[in-house]
């Protein structure tokens, strides 16, 4: 199946970009298998927005997953294994053989697996982490990183704003638009 985004990875940065991919109604998918993210091992987040009373890292996870989902998203909890330049589209192979196509890509899988997904596709990386610009767009024009793959600061929040603003960077690249907001009429997005 062809998807316009295919996100790797399940965890804050991911879901994040998948919220607002979908709602801006491109179709995504997200790749990943929770049970492997580091936030699951969070039993007491007290940092976080809007958890004044503390969240547990399976809950941010949980309600992140269901909000992506009522916004539209894809989900597949699996982990990706490779990805391939095919002509003009992408193409992201996972458990047993299958794969999807996307026209776009955001690596939002953490540190350890998402090299391997940089070296198959020469993206540019640094200390074990893959470059990006302002944008998170990476030196492949169609494919954006977030999160942990691309930072060392370990914040959920950096990360959620991380893929809001990989997501947000590509539907103004699809939508053809130097602004894109998420709230208030389309008029007001002009």
């Amino acid at each position: 199946m062809h998807y316009d985004v295919i996100i790797i990875g399940s965890g804050v940065a991911g879901l994040s970009a998948a919220i607002y991919l979908a709602r801006a109604n491109l179709n995504t998918l997200v790749l990943g298998d929770q049970k492997t993210s580091q936030l699951t091992s969070a039993f007491e987040i007290e940092n976080y927005l809007g958890f004044p009373d503390r969240v547990t890292g399976r809950e941010l996870l949980r309600s992140g997953t269901k909000q992506a989902k009522q916004a539209g998203a894809s989900m597949i909890q699996t982990n990706a294994t490779k990805i391939i330049q095919k002509k003009d589209k992408l193409e992201v192979f996972f458990s047993g053989g299958l794969s999807h196509t996307s026209d776009y890509i955001i690596i939002a899988c953490g540190m350890l697996s998402s090299i391997d997904f940089a070296n198959s596709l020469n993206l540019k990386t640094e200390d074990k982490l893959i470059k990006v610009n302002c944008d998170n767009q990476t030196s492949h024009e169609k494919v954006y990183a977030a999160g942990n793959c691309c930072t060392r600061t370990r914040q959920i929040a950096k990360d959620v704003g991380d893929g809001c603003h990989a997501a947000i960077n590509i539907i103004k690249r699809i939508k053809n638009s130097p602004n894109y907001t998420d709230y208030g009429s389309l008029e007001d997005q002009k």
